[in-house]
C-alpha cells in the first residue's frame, strides 16, 4: 500500500488541515500520513479524516510528534468540507451564529455582560434555532469552566445546536482543558460554516 507523508510541524492552525485535505482529495487510494507537533493538530485533523470517511490511527512519537496515519478511501473521496454540518432547508447550512466576546458592543463592560447572557437566553427561544454557534477569542470562556452561561449553551446544544470553541484560542488563553460544553473546532470549519451559512448573526 503507497503511502505519503505530510510534516505539518511548525505549521498554525488551519494549515495542517487545509494541506492535508488537498491530498486527501487528490488522491483517494493512497494512505497518508500526517505529522504534526501538537494535540490541536491532531484532533483537527482526525476530525477532517473522520468527515471524509477515512478510517485512522494516531501515533504519539514523543510530547512534540505526532502521526496520524490515514488509511485510503473505501469507495472514492467526499467532496465536502471537513467538519461542515449537513445543509439545512434553503440555500445553505441554516443560522450560524459568531461570538467573538463575552460582552455585546462596547461601552460599560457590566452592561456588555448583561446583554451577552440576554442575547444567549434568547436563542434558546427562537424558532428555528440556529444550527451552530461558533465561539472565537475571547468568547471561548463562555463555553469553559467558570462561564455564567454554561447551562444555557448546554441546553442550546441539548437542541441539536453544534457549539463549536476555536482551538487556536482555547490554547492562546490556557482554557483547553477546561471546555466544558461543546467540541473544539479550527479555522477551516469556522470559514466554511460561515461561508456556507443561509445568515450569520453577531451579538
Amino acid at each position: 500500500m503507497s503511502e505519503r507523508i505530510l510534516d505539518e510541524r511548525g505549521k498554525a492552525c488551519p494549515l495542517p488541515v487545509v494541506e492535508a485535505r488537498r491530498l486527501l482529495l487528490d488522491d483517494a487510494a493512497a494512505a497518508l500520513r500526517v505529522i504534526v507537533d501538537n494535540r490541536a493538530a491532531v484532533e483537527n485533523v482526525s476530525r477532517l479524516a473522520r468527515s471524509l470517511g477515512r478510517a485512522l490511527q494516531v501515533e504519539e512519537r514523543s510530547a512534540t510528534e505526532f502521526h496520524v496515519v490515514i488509511a485510503p478511501a473505501v469507495a472514492g473521496p467526499r467532496s465536502e468540507p471537513a467538519g461542515a454540518p449537513a445543509p439545512a432547508a434553503g440555500t445553505g447550512c441554516g443560522n450560524v451564529v459568531l461570538i467573538g466576546s463575552t460582552e455585546v458592543g462596547t461601552g460599560d463592560p457590566e452592561l456588555g455582560r448583561t446583554l451577552m447572557r440576554m442575547f444567549v437566553f434568547t436563542l434558546k427561544e427562537v424558532d428555528p434555532a440556529p444550527s451552530a454557534i461558533l465561539f472565537v477569542n475571547s468568547g471561548v470562556r463562555l463555553t469553559t469552566e467558570g462561564s455564567p452561561l454554561l447551562d444555557e449553551i448546554r441546553e442550546l446544544a441539548g437542541r441539536g445546536v453544534e457549539i463549536l470553541s476555536c482551538g487556536t484560542c482555547l490554547d492562546f488563553y490556557g482554557f483547553k482543558e477546561k471546555l466544558r460544553v461543546g467540541t473544539v473546532t479550527n479555522m477551516f470549519q469556522i470559514v466554511t460554516l460561515l461561508s456556507t451559512a443561509d445568515r450569520v448573526l453577531r451579538p
